[in-house]
């Protein structure tokens, strides 16, 4: 028998008019990529810099839970959570510089023959990203669409982040995606 009573925990509310789903975003370290004929497989010091970076900080290459809302046919979707990690990203910034890396950002659709969309993030878009200006709650945004234009038809990305003091250096905190209703339901498994 206890002497203390419980109260009902309730989950966390969703922003108005969001709604959960089972896309994911995630975010991933690769080589550059390379035109066809230049193609090299990927060396060995680039991969154990991968895995050494994916190592140390887990938390920033987990696949993170969205929700989703639907604005004047175009579906938005939000990062349900910011990410927990104080990894700097001008320190990222400059590993990719030094063995030619990028970050793979993912929006994962659920189902075996979705299709999902992948943005590539280069060390010149992040120091874009570090040189813009903060919004009224500290966060900066980048967008990033296909070959440089960023269009709802095709879908874009964006990537957030904020400054921590007092060293004054980027950590990421969240990415959404968007892209027009129709268009974003013919890549959803039909099964």
């Amino acid at each position: 028998m206890s002497f203390l009573s419980t109260t009902a925990t309730s989950a966390a509310a969703l922003p108005t008019n969001f709604s959960n789903t089972s896309c994911k975003i995630q975010l991933a370290l690769y080589a550059v990529p390379v035109g066809a004929s230049e193609k090299k497989a990927q060396d060995s010091a680039q991969e154990a810099t991968i895995q050494k970076i994916h190592d140390e900080e887990p938390a920033l290459f987990e696949e993170q839970d969205c929700i989703m809302r639907t604005v004047a046919k175009e579906r938005q979707y939000k990062q349900a959570t910011p990410f927990k990690t104080n990894v700097s990203l001008e320190s990222l910034a400059d590993l990719m510089n030094d063995n030619q890396l990028c970050i793979r950002m993912s929006f994962l659709r659920p189902g075996f023959n979705s299709s999902n969309n992948v943005f590539m993030i280069n060390s010149a878009k992040l120091q874009e990203l570090f040189d813009s200006d903060a919004d009224e709650n500290g966060i900066k945004r980048v967008k990033i669409g296909f070959d440089e234009v960023v269009s709802s038809e095709r879908g874009f990305a964006v990537l957030a982040v904020q400054q921590k003091p007092p060293s004054n250096q980027h950590v990421a905190y969240a990415c959404d995606f968007t892209m027009a209703e129709t268009n974003d339901q013919q890549m959803h498994s039909m099964y």
